[in-house]
C-alpha cells in the first residue's frame, strides 16, 4: 500500500505542475496495483477520482466522467452519506455541468451540499460543493439562487481559519481554486446589479488574498496579543483541524461523527470569542488576521479629492474595471479578454522594455513598442479616460498579473504634447502622479496613520559587503544568503551620499560593512527609510522574499545571515516611518513574475509601519536608479508629495541625456529616457 499512496503523490505533485500525461500515467500504474490490492475498494475509487480530476484537466470530460461515475458508485456502496461520497458528488457535478448538462449539475451539486452540511459544515469541502452548485444555477438561469449559493460558499471559505499546509505547489493551486468563488460570486452580483455588493466582494478577495499568503508561514506574532490569547488561538487551530481530519477518515463510526460535528461547533464558537479578544486587545493584529474589508461608501471616503480609484478584476474570459472616486462615485467597466490572454499580452511588454527583449530596450518612438504600450492603456485604461482626465491623481489596485505591470510606461494618444516634444502621445507617468495600493482597505488604515508633521529624518543603507565570491557560476552551495553570487553595489553608496547630503543632519548612512541585518531590524525613528541594496523576490515562497543586506563571511551561530526577509519584517520590525525607498536590485527566482514576492516585501513593510512603500519591478541599471532616486528625493525635499516627486523625477529621465556625476568628482553623460530606466519603481501606498 505504501507503494499505491507513493504513486498517488508523484500524480498529484505532475497534476500540480500541469505534466499531465506524467501524472495520468502514474494514476494508470496506480489503479492497477489498487485493483489488485483491494478490488472494489476505496483505493480503487480514491485512484478513479484522481484519473477523472487529471482527464478533467485535460479536457477529455468523457474519459473523466466515465472515472468519476466509477469511483461513486464504489464510495456510495462503501460509504454512504460520507465526506468521500460528498466531495464524489460535487467532481461529478462539476464534470457534467462542464459539458453542458446544468440540470444533472445542479441536482448533484444540491446531493452533495445536502450530505456536506450533516457531516461537515464549514468545510472546504462544502464551499467547493456550493460553487458548482451555484455555477449549475447560473447556467440555468437562476440568477438570485445562484447567488445565494456563492455567498453561502464565501461565508463558509472564510470561517476557515487559513490554514493550508502541503507542498508549495499545492498551496498555489489551492490558492487559485478558491479565488475563482470570489470571481464568481462578484459576476453575479453584477448580473444582479448589485454593484456595491460586487466592489465588496472585490475588497473580500483581495483581504483573502492576503491571509492565505501568511497562511503559508505560520508567522510568530505572539508580541502583538496577550500571550494566553495567542496560546488559546494556536491550540485552537490544532484541534480544528484534528477533528476535521478525523472525519474525513474512512471508517469513522456515525457515532463519532455525529460528536465530533458537535465538537467542531464548539471549537468554531470559540475561535469566533477568541477572534473578538484579539480584536479589542490588539486592533493591528486582528486587522492582519481577521481583516473587515470597507464597503462601498467607506471605500470612498478613504479616497482623498481628486483620487480616482481603478480596481481591476480578472477572470477566465474578461475583467472588470471599478472606477471610484468621491466625485463620480462608483462605475463598472467590462473589460475585454480573460486572465491568461493578459498575462500573455503584459509577459510580451516587459519582454519589449528589457534590453535583452525584442527589440529592448523599447521606447516610444519605436512603432512595435508604441503599438505594445497603446495596446495595454486601450484594454485597461482608455475605457475610464472621461474620469482619468478629470482627476488630479491614480490610485491603481492591480490584480493577477497586474502587479507586474509598468503602468506609468503606457502609451496614450495625446496631441497635445507635440507642441512640447514633438511626438503626439505621452507615458501615463508624464500624464498623471501614480500611486498602487493592494487593497482600498488596507490604503485606508494607511492614510488614516499620516503624520503631523513633514518627514525629514532620513535613514539609508547603501554598498553593502558580501563574502569574496566563490568561482564557477551564479548558483553555489551552502545556506540560503550564499546561494547566489552578490555582486557589490558601489554606485549605490554614491546614491545614498548624495539623498543624505540632502536632508543634511537630519539623515544617518550604515554603508559597507555597517549596512547590517541587526541595524535595520533596530530603527524605530526613522520617517523616511532607503535601502540601495541586492532585493531577492521568490514568487512561490513570498514570505521568504529580502533585501540583501552585508552578508557575514562566516555567520555566527544564531545569528543574522543578512536576509532581511520579509516574515523577519512581519514579526521583528516595527516602524513609525512615512515612506521606504527599495532602491534593490532584483533578483527573482519564482518560476514565473506573478508579483507575490513583491507583495510580500511591500505589504510586510506596511505592516510595520511604513505608510508607503517604493520598489522596483525588475532590476535597474545602478547610474540610472541612482540618478531617479537623488531626483526623487529633491523634490520631496522641496515639499512635492510622493507621487509628484516620483512623476518629475522620471519627467527629468525621459527628457534625454542627464550629466551625472560618477563619485570621483568626473561628470558623465547618460541616457536613461528608456521606460527601462525609469518606469520600474511605483508607488504602493499613501501618495501623500
Amino acid at each position: 500500500m505504501t507503494y499505491l499512496t507513493e504513486l498517488l503523490n508523484l500524480a498529484e505533485v505532475a497534476r500540480a505542475r500541469r505534466e499531465l500525461d506524467i501524472a495520468d500515467s502514474y494514476a494508470r500504474r496506480a489503479l492497477a496495483l489498487a485493483e489488485e490490492l483491494t478490488p472494489g475498494g476505496l483505493p480503487v475509487a480514491d485512484v478513479h477520482s484522481s484519473l477523472a480530476e487529471i482527464a478533467f484537466e485535460r479536457g477529455d470530460l468523457r474519459i473523466a466522467e466515465r472515472h468519476q461515475r466509477q469511483a461513486q458508485r464504489l464510495e456510495e456502496r462503501l460509504m454512504p452519506e460520507s465526506v468521500l461520497s460528498g466531495a464524489g458528488l460535487q467532481r461529478l457535478a462539476k464534470i457534467v455541468l462542464a459539458r453542458g448538462a446544468a440540470r444533472e449539475a445542479c441536482s448533484l451539486a444540491t446531493r452533495a451540499v445536502a450530505l456536506q452540511e450533516r457531516s461537515l459544515p464549514d468545510s472546504f469541502y462544502l464551499a467547493e460543493s456550493l460553487q458548482t452548485l451555484g455555477r449549475a444555477r447560473l447556467r440555468r438561469g437562476e440568477n438570485g439562487l445562484a447567488l445565494a449559493a456563492f455567498r453561502r460558499g464565501l461565508a463558509v471559505l472564510e470561517a476557515q481559519e487559513g490554514r493550508l499546509g502541503g507542498p508549495q505547489e499545492s498551496r498555489t493551486g489551492f490558492r487559485e481554486r478558491h479565488r475563482t468563488l470570489y470571481l464568481d460570486t462578484l459576476e453575479a452580483e453584477l448580473r444582479a446589479g448589485k454593484r456595491s455588493a460586487a466592489f465588496q466582494t472585490l475588497e473580500r478577495s483581495r483581504a483573502r488574498a492576503l491571509l492565505n499568503l501568511l497562511a503559508e508561514r505560520d508567522l510568530a506574532l505572539a508580541s502583538e496579543a496577550p500571550p494566553e490569547l495567542e496560546a488559546a488561538r494556536r491550540r485552537n487551530a490544532v484541534l480544528y483541524d484534528q477533528a476535521q481530519g478525523e472525519l474525513t477518515e474512512a471508517g469513522t463510526p456515525p457515532e463519532r461523527t455525529a460528536r465530533l460535528g458537535e465538537e467542531l461547533a464548539d471549537l468554531r464558537r470559540q475561535r469566533n470569542e477568541i477572534a473578538d479578544r484579539i480584536r479589542r486587545a490588539s486592533p493591528k493584529l486582528a486587522g492582519l488576521r481577521y481583516p473587515k474589508p470597507l464597503d462601498l461608501a467607506a471605500a470612498i471616503d478613504a479616497l482623498d479629492p481628486g483620487t480616482l480609484a481603478l480596481a481591476y478584476s480578472f477572470g477566465e474570459r474578461h475583467g472588470h474595471l471599478f472606477v471610484l472616486s468621491r466625485d463620480s462615485g462608483l462605475h463598472v467597466l467590462r473589460l475585454r479578454g480573460g486572465e491568461a490572454e493578459l498575462r500573455r499580452e503584459v509577459a510580451s511588454f516587459l519582454a519589449r522594455i528589457a534590453p535583452g527583449g525584442p527589440g529592448g530596450p523599447g521606447r516610444g518612438e519605436d512603432p512595435a513598442f508604441r503599438a505594445a504600450a497603446s495596446g495595454l492603456y486601450a484594454r485597461l485604461l482608455a475605457p475610464a479616460e472621461r474620469w482619468i482626465r478629470k482627476a488630479d491623481r491614480l490610485l491603481l489596485l492591480p490584480d493577477g498579473p497586474l502587479h507586474r505591470l509598468p503602468f506609468a510606461a503606457l502609451i496614450r494618444p495625446d496631441p497635445e504634447e507635440r507642441s512640447r516634444t514633438g511626438r503626439a502621445w505621452s507615458y501615463l507617468g508624464e500624464w498623471k502622479p501614480l500611486h498602487s495600493a493592494l487593497s482600498l482597505t488596507l490604503y485606508a488604515e494607511l492614510r488614516r496613520s499620516r503624520p503631523a508633521r513633514p518627514p525629514s529624518r532620513l535613514v539609508a543603507f547603501g554598498d553593502p559587503s558580501y563574502p569574496t565570491p566563490v568561482p564557477g557560476g551564479e548558483a553555489v552551495s551552502g545556506p540560503p544568503q550564499r546561494r547566489l553570487r552578490w555582486t557589490p553595489l558601489p554606485q549605490s553608496r554614491i546614491e545614498v551620499e548624495r539623498i543624505a547630503a540632502l536632508y543634511g543632519r537630519e539623515a544617518r548612512t550604515f554603508l559597507g560593512e555597517r549596512a547590517t541585518e541587526e541595524e535595520a531590524k533596530g530603527l524605530r525613528d526613522a520617517d523616511i527609510l532607503h535601502f540601495a541594496t541586492h532585493g531577492l523576490v521568490d514568487d512561490r515562497s513570498p514570505l521568504d522574499s529580502a533585501l540583501v543586506l552585508s552578508i557575514p563571511e562566516a555567520p555566527a551561530e544564531k545569528a543574522d545571515n543578512g536576509l532581511l526577509q520579509a516574515w523577519e519584517i512581519f514579526e521583528r520590525l516595527r516602524l513609525s516611518a512615512d515612506l521606504v525607498v527599495l532602491s534593490a536590485c532584483e533578483s527573482a527566482l519564482g518560476r514565473e513574475s506573478s508579483g507575490e514576492g513583491l507583495i510580500g516585501l511591500t505589504w510586510a513593510f506596511q505592516y510595520a509601519g511604513a505608510r508607503t512603500v517604493m520598489a522596483s519591478l525588475w532590476s535597474v541599471s545602478d547610474p540610472a536608479t541612482a540618478e531617479l532616486m537623488v531626483r526623487f528625493h529633491r523634490h520631496l525635499t522641496a515639499g512635492l508629495s510622493k507621487d509628484r516627486a516620483l512623476l518629475e523625477a522620471q519627467r527629468e529621465l525621459i527628457s534625454g541625456p542627464l550629466r551625472v556625476e560618477d563619485g570621483s568628482g568626473r561628470k558623465l553623460e547618460i541616457d536613461a529616457s528608456a521606460p527601462y530606466d525609469w518606469a520600474a519603481f511605483q508607488l504602493l501606498g499613501d501618495w501623500r
